[in-house]
């Protein structure tokens, strides 16, 4: 089964490439006028044409980043996982006792912290 969000961001990803869709018949549409625009901006210096291009690339670029984050994987909550209380591992102890394993390690375990609880 999928994740409940898939859907979601599949549809943001829709809704993303109307928009660039929508974006782009916008600068096709204004692709006549902009051509006019350039040969006035070819009278500019060389630094302001590459402000121009720079804004540009900076637009596309972050496009292309908002597509990437909408449909990048997730980071994971870390879980927390909470430490065997002291009868939980006598428990497993014993268990384990029952099952004819061997258990002389982790009792010994047990005992040493134990005595350092004490001291």
């Amino acid at each position: 089964m999928p994740p409940l969000n898939r859907p979601l961001r599949l549809l943001l990803l829709a809704v993303l490439a109307l928009l660039a869709a929508a974006l782009l018949w916008l600068v096709l549409g204004a692709l006549h006028s902009a051509i006019t625009l350039w040969q006035d901006l070819r009278a500019l210096p060389g630094w302001a044409q590459m402000l121009v291009a720079g804004l540009l690339v900076a637009a596309l670029c972050g496009l292309a980043w908002i597509g990437m984050w909408l449909l990048g994987p997730r980071r994971r909550k870390p879980v927390a996982v909470a430490a065997p209380t002291r009868g939980e591992v006598e428990q497993r102890i014993d268990a384990l006792k029952r099952r004819s394993t061997e258990t002389s390690a982790l009792e010994a375990e047990l005992a040493e912290l134990d005595r350092r609880a004490r001291a």
